[in-house]
């Protein structure tokens, strides 16, 4: 849960390990639709095993929001997060945006924001 919860906060939910369309990788052969890359599952797999092995680990991330106005203007919008995992239970996302702070606290007992 906590995984799925990082990730989703970090990739904001982007596709990066399977790829829609056939392209060619690196080494030549042909991906398909929804398959997933093993170098990119062993990665994946790799970068978990670390995270679970860790007592505590804070992530900072900058995110780009990019809107446009009904009159064609872009408008970018920086969020920052910090992310700080204390196990074996404890979550907490500082959100700073243009819109206000956020902050989701998560004790394994009670989540607040």
């Amino acid at each position: 849960m906590l995984r799925v919860a990082l990730m989703t906060i970090l990739v904001g939910g982007t596709a990066w390990a399977t790829e829609a369309k056939q392209t060619r990788s690196p080494a030549g052969a042909e991906a398909r639709e929804g398959v997933i890359d093993p170098r990119a599952d062993a990665a994946l797999r790799r970068m978990s095993d670390y995270l679970n092995s860790m007592k505590s680990f804070r992530v900072d991330a900058t995110s780009v929001d990019e809107k446009i106005t009904t009159d064609g203007q872009k408008i970018q919008e920086i969020q920052q997060s910090k992310v700080t995992v204390r196990r074996p239970g404890e979550l907490r996302v500082d959100r700073v945006s243009p819109a206000g702070r956020a902050v989701f606290r998560d004790d394994g007992k009670r989540f607040s924001l």
